[in-house]
């Protein structure tokens, strides 16, 4: 795993630019819409931040998968709120405002309630010896640094100068899906022994797991008797994880590599399920 070795060095450049682009089209109105619109955006935050753990633990525990794998499932659910989500919204004709709020409320509860599961996990599924662990004071501040701060910045650059910001953030976008591309492909092709090795538990644990919670992110939509739109948000903010934000906690904050490689193969269930699910919500609207 040399070559994932040295590309953690590049993972917090990559979830900065990420982030960074994601604040470009972020308001204040759009953190103030959980006050404004509750129903939905709880419902959706509940999704993210309780449901999908419980989704992620009882997917190791059903798929009896190895420790490090485990544990790879575990960082892959904590960190929601998946950059591409509010464009996935935005073609399944879902509710985009509530998805951009969604994305930017669940990415700063994300800094605090990692490191807690996170550590739960590594002392569930990993052996004393070990010795991996998230110090979670360190943790959120390193987190706060690497993903809010960035957001911020973004939003003050959109708040100050609109109009050139509105024409640079589709090409940030677009320098977002890139990295994110440049940071999972190496790591399916330097691991095909670890992928392969795990072939008949891993991707089908993994299709399990983003099914289960699209499909959670759907019933409690409709539990909660939200609209059409407003449920197809929820259905893929559940679904969709930063898979950018899940490296950069097993590789540079945990210090293990290979625990990143659960994050970097969900991307093909993720983007494939998700896509179906756009195909299939536009075609209902006709």
């Amino acid at each position: 795993m040399d070559l994932l070795a040295s590309l953690s060095q590049f993972i917090p450049i990559g979830l900065i630019i990420i982030m960074f682009g994601m604040g470009l089209s972020l308001t204040v109105a759009d953190f103030k819409r959980v006050i404004t619109q509750p129903a939905a955006s709880l419902a959706g935050l509940g999704g993210q931040m309780i449901a999908l753990p419980l989704i992620g633990w009882l997917t190791a525990m059903v798929f009896q998968l190895e420790a490090q794998t485990a544990v790879g499932v575990i960082i892959l659910v904590c960190c929601a709120g998946g950059a591409t989500s509010n464009l996935f919204s935005y073609l399944a004709k879902a509710d985009t405002a509530l998805s951009v709020t969604l994305t930017a409320a669940s990415s700063c509860i994300t800094i605090v309630t990692l490191p807690f599961i996170v550590n739960l996990a590594l002392g569930h599924f990993m052996s004393t010896e070990a010795e991996l662990s998230l110090p979670v004071g360190q943790t959120i501040k390193t987190l706060a640094t690497m993903t809010v701060i960035p957001v911020i910045v973004g939003m003050i650059l959109f708040a100050r100068f609109p109009k050139q910001v509105t024409q640079l953030e589709p090409w940030v976008r677009k320098l977002s899906l890139i990295v994110l591309g440049l940071i999972v492909l190496p790591t399916l092709i330097n691991a095909p022994s670890t992928v392969a090795g795990h072939l008949t538990t891993l991707v089908p644990a993994l299709f399990f797991l983003n099914i289960g919670s699209m499909l959670c992110g759907h019933v409690i939509a409709k539990t909660m008797s939200l609209n059409r739109a407003q449920r197809g948000t929820l259905t893929i903010e559940v679904g969709v994880q930063n898979v950018v934000t899940a490296f950069f906690v097993a590789a540079n904050l945990i210090g293990d590599v290979s625990l990143s490689v659960p994050a970097a193969v969900y991307a093909i269930p993720m983007v494939l399920n998700v896509v179906l699910y756009i195909l299939w919500a536009r075609r209902a609207r006709r």
